[in-house]
């Protein structure tokens, strides 16, 4: 191996390692960024539906344990990402804003209700339970993952907006509680 090529493969490694590592720098605890971190592993190996998967229950995963520590209380079990965990949130001052998806019309109004979705929690609903019709390749008339490359695109960038703004909030707010 020349100068070069080990140059190059050092920083192909560093490379690797700064997409998955982004989400452990964030002071949110190893509950929550391995989700993120085993996301872009999936993501990598073009595993979609289950990079998608790992992003939302990074997310729900964050939104539950910061609530719970703002509160004071234990992380409950049958809570869910849902309108209503995030108006939790916004009710505690995190950046929920950073989970709106681009051109998401009407976040703030849909917030509001239980019966209309923010597009983070319609997603959400849609992967859990294996709703992929919409995701149909339309023109073909059949599935697979990659029909679902465009939205995990999103949710990487969605998941590193939140989990940087989230580290923020926690240092500044959760960890200083007096």
């Amino acid at each position: 191996m020349n100068k070069d090529s080990l140059e190059s493969f050092i920083q192909n490694i560093k490379e690797d390692n700064e997409k998955k590592l982004f989400f452990a720098q964030h002071q949110l605890g190893a509950e929550v960024h391995w989700f993120f971190i085993e996301a872009v592993q999936a993501m990598e190996k073009n595993l979609i539906l289950l990079a998608c998967l790992g992003f939302i229950n990074g997310i729900e995963a964050s939104l539950r344990s910061t609530v719970a520590a703002i509160e004071n209380t234990s992380i409950d079990s049958n809570t869910i990402l849902n309108n209503k965990l995030l108006r939790k949130a916004k009710k505690h001052g995190l950046p929920i804003n950073y989970l709106t998806f681009p051109g998401e019309q009407n976040f703030e109004l849909k917030l509001e209700r239980n019966n209309d979705h923010v597009e983070i929690v319609r997603l959400r609903h849609n992967f859990c339970h294996g709703n992929i019709l919409e995701y149909v390749n339309k023109d073909l008339s059949f599935f697979t993952p990659e029909c679902c490359n465009h939205i995990v695109n999103i949710l990487l960038d969605i998941s590193k907006k939140w989990v940087e703004h989230l580290g923020i909030f926690k240092i500044n707010k959760v960890n200083n509680k007096e």
